[in-house]
């Protein structure tokens, strides 16, 4: 999902970045959050249901003060935007990455995408598990999409994407 946006962006000219595991930012603020929800069993997955929410017509004034210095929309970085083709531009990437791992399960190019376009590795992030924070720096998506951290002691943790929150240490990322 986040790399079909990235992408369907890009195709616009619209330079974005990925928070992984689901937002896309722009100049260091949120325009777009992704959210799945996943019925599975043991070893099968049933249907995975994925929503993309993307800020595209407010102004400033819209997000409050609140998320103001955390949000934006497209229309602060672009003006007026063809939703249509953002729209067919993001299931268009969307489609072909799916292909990938329905017929090969390959998200090989998903990761690359994600990797290349990460506004996290290489920094300093917080890791918040309810009520714990731990400091460390984001290191690497691994190949199967899990974002590795390697603490102050050395010590190296892999996290999958329902399981914390990723913070930067100043803000948002």
């Amino acid at each position: 999902g986040a790399a079909a946006v990235n992408q369907g962006l890009e195709d616009m000219g619209i330079e974005s970045y990925i928070k992984w595991p689901n937002d896309i930012l722009i100049q260091g603020k949120k325009v777009c959050g992704i959210l799945t929800e996943m019925n599975c069993e043991l070893n099968i997955i049933n249907y995975v249901i994925m929503g993309i929410g993307i800020n595209i017509d407010l102004d400033k004034k819209d997000f409050g003060k609140e998320l103001s210095d955390k949000a934006i929309s497209l229309k602060e970085v672009v003006g007026q935007i063809n939703r249509k083709k953002l729209l067919g531009n993001i299931l268009n990437h969307f489609e072909d990455l799916y292909k990938d791992f329905i017929e090969r399960e390959d998200i090989s190019k998903s990761i690359n995408i994600c990797r290349t376009n990460s506004i996290l590795l290489g920094k300093e992030v917080r890791v918040i598990r309810g009520g714990n924070c731990d400091v460390g720096k984001a290191l690497d998506i691994d190949d199967e999409g899990q974002l590795i951290i390697e603490y102050k002691d050395g010590r190296l943790e892999k996290i999958f994407s329902g399981e914390i929150s990723i913070r930067g240490l100043k803000g948002y990322v």
